[in-house]
């Protein structure tokens, strides 16, 4: 990620409209990881979404989709953020293992968005 503040990172994150993953109450000041997420099944999707060129609900119209995104073409224009995606792809009976994957990876790399309670 750049060297954008965080906090600069999150008032831009919480103006946005669009339905998004919480926000942590505490901004983690040395974090430098975004986001940790999951998805059990169509991978590529998921990551339109995050960038933000969802448009498959609500008519097309990605300002009414009801899907929880980071839209990162909305909120990030100016940030100039250098963002590296890193994807974890795993087999389908390993499912049930997804969650409690995702909460001890968010656990520790401590991600400026998102709640992994």
């Amino acid at each position: 990620m750049s060297d954008i503040s965080n906090e600069k990172i999150i008032e831009k994150f919480a103006a946005c409209k669009k339905s998004k993953p919480a926000r942590n109450n505490i901004v983690p000041q040395n974090s430098k990881i975004l986001y940790v997420g999951k998805v059990e099944s169509c991978i590529w999707g998921r990551l339109i979404m995050h960038l933000g060129f969802h448009t498959n609900k609500n008519q097309g119209n990605p300002q009414e989709s009801n899907v929880h995104g980071l839209y990162l073409s909305d909120w990030t224009k100016g940030l100039e953020l250098k963002l590296k995606f890193t994807i974890l792809e795993f087999e389908k009976n390993m499912i049930d293992l997804m969650e409690v994957m995702e909460k001890s990876l968010a656990k520790k790399l401590q991600p400026i968005i998102g709640k992994h309670k």
